[in-house]
């Protein structure tokens, strides 16, 4: 019984068509594990693929044993009449097309373990002479990332329609930045520091061991007409998995910008197991002004403020003086304003023409501002 199971097997082909299955997915897993390294995809594309062969190689064997090739084309195995089959010619193709699948297999092994790894070992020794970093050693897995609670927020992409809305991203990343950075339990790395990071296509985890974090947070923000949405990730650059991610779709406030800033805190806080500390939980909670023209306003000075030349600052300027006409007490305007005014001092690495005596006194808040009485909204959101 047995034997003339195996006897049939071998007649319809199944042994051939199991083996060309193998090899044919051994090389194809080999040049995608290649190509999906080539070009950052996470680790999930490959192990997805692999489960797909493998999920395939009962249904290759099941077709080879069910089905036969015929000058008519494919026909049940049944369907076929013995005297007519052609299994035998049909498995001298096949013996063909395994031993072309094999010298394709063996090439590629024997470029992987020479040329490429001599190559790779000519890069690595040549980067290692022109740097004065300890050179990675072939074979040796890259260098641990941090563990510690430590996140590098990429700059926001504006998803909006138009293009002037990159003031906006600009300005809550950099609240929300700034926000985080307040609370003690976590290493965020600096706003100059992810900057160069903006637009960028590098896997997350090389931007995290650029910059020594084991998270990396990245998403978008989009206005459309009175409403705003925010949608973020929260990512472990070593394992490139999800810790946290949400949509914030809200009414385009100011209470609403600074109510998400604050879940978005506190969220981020809670999935890297941080401690937030009372004190510090009423500060991220404070809405530093409820005008969203007084908001719209600083977000633009901020942008300019960027710019480092004397027509950007002067307008920043202008700009922030107008957000504090707007809401009396918003003292993040008021202190932009200050450091605006300063920027313009004639002061080495400054960027104006008025004299440093007089940009001391101009910065000083007026008698009875908000922030000089304590009467005004926090300015603990700002730099």
């Amino acid at each position: 019984m047995l034997l003339s199971l195996l006897e049939e097997l071998k007649r319809r082909n199944v042994f051939r068509v199991a083996i060309a299955y193998v090899i044919l997915c051994w090389l194809m897993a080999q040049v995608a594990a290649l190509l999906l390294d080539t070009f950052g995809a996470p680790d999930w594309v490959l192990k997805s693929l692999l489960a797909l062969l493998l999920i395939g190689f009962p249904f290759a064997v099941f077709f080879a044993w069910a089905f036969e090739l015929t000058p008519e084309g494919i026909k049940k195995e049944k369907d076929v009449d013995r005297t007519q089959s052609i299994t035998a010619h049909t498995g001298r193709k096949l013996d063909f097309a395994i031993i072309a699948i094999l010298v394709l297999a063996l090439g590629y092994s024997a470029w992987d373990k020479f040329l490429n790894r001599a190559d790779t070992e000519s890069a690595g020794t040549t980067a290692a002479a022109g740097t004065d970093e300890q050179p990675a050693v072939p074979g040796l897995p890259t260098p641990d990332l941090p563990t510690d609670k430590s996140i590098a927020v990429l700059p926001f992409e504006n998803r909006s329609k138009q293009e002037e809305d990159e003031y906006f991203a600009a300005g809550i990343h950099d609240d929300l930045l700034t926000q985080l950075a307040q609370i003690a339990s976590l290493r965020v790395i600096s706003r100059t520091s992810v900057g160069q990071f903006k637009n960028t296509t590098l896997p997350i985890r090389d931007i995290a061991q650029q910059l020594n974090v084991a998270t990396v947070l990245e998403g978008g923000v989009q206005r459309a007409g009175s409403q705003v949405r925010i949608n973020l990730q929260l990512i472990d650059a070593a394992t490139d998995t999800h810790l946290w991610a949400q949509t914030f779709d809200r009414e385009l406030t100011a209470s609403n910008v600074f109510a998400i800033q604050s879940e978005i805190a506190s969220a981020v806080t809670a999935a890297l197991r941080a401690t937030l500390s009372p004190e510090e939980k009423s500060r991220i909670a404070s809405a530093p002004t409820e005008s969203m023209a007084a908001l719209e306003e600083y977000f633009k000075g901020r942008a300019e403020l960027d710019q480092r030349t004397q027509p950007a600052i002067e307008s920043t300027r202008l700009r922030f003086e107008h957000a504090r006409t707007i809401d009396p007490e918003f003292a993040l305007a008021m202190a932009g304003e200050a450091q605006a005014i300063l920027l313009l001092s004639d002061d080495v690495g400054s960027y104006g023409n008025i004299p440093v005596g007089e940009t001391v006194s101009l910065a000083r808040p007026p008698v009875g501002a908000g922030s000089a009485t304590g009467s005004g909204r926090s300015a603990s959101a700002g730099r």
